[in-house]
């Protein structure tokens, strides 16, 4: 007994299986990094404070929600008292990375107002450049 197939039937059974490969969801988030500071739970956001060696420091964190990234620039703008920049190594997809930076003398003329900015230079092609900085302040 033979059956007859119809040229419709193999051409959906094609589509199918090709479809099988090529149409798979993939499980890739982003195939670029994507750095931004991270406010974390401290209040006011990125008011992350430690003394070092008796000096009251900024603490810095920056994450990493894209692919493996490349080194990197950072820079804490405290406004009239000063930018300071601080270059970052590679930072692996999903980690955090943090540094401190001293707090100018000055800056507390009642609170200290500071912005983040990651990647400053654009260094590293990212998947979204418009989450690199961060606003804080840290009351005085």
């Amino acid at each position: 007994m033979s059956q007859r197939v119809s040229l419709a039937a193999v051409l959906a059974a094609l589509t199918a299986t090709l479809c099988i490969a090529a149409c798979r969801p993939s499980l890739e988030v982003s195939r670029a990094p994507d750095l931004f500071p991270l406010p974390g739970s401290h209040q006011p956001p990125f008011c992350d404070r430690q003394d070092v060696g008796g000096v009251d420091s900024l603490v810095v964190h920056v994450k990493n929600q894209g692919a493996d990234s490349g080194p990197y620039k950072v820079v804490v703008d405290f406004g009239p008292y000063g930018q300071i920049p601080h270059m970052m190594g590679p930072l692996g997809a999903g980690l955090v990375d943090s540094f401190s930076v001293p707090i100018p003398m000055g800056c507390f003329d009642s609170d200290c107002g500071f912005t983040i900015i990651v990647d400053a230079g654009n260094i590293v092609q990212e998947s979204d450049e418009t989450n690199n900085e961060g606003r804080g302040s840290c009351l005085g």
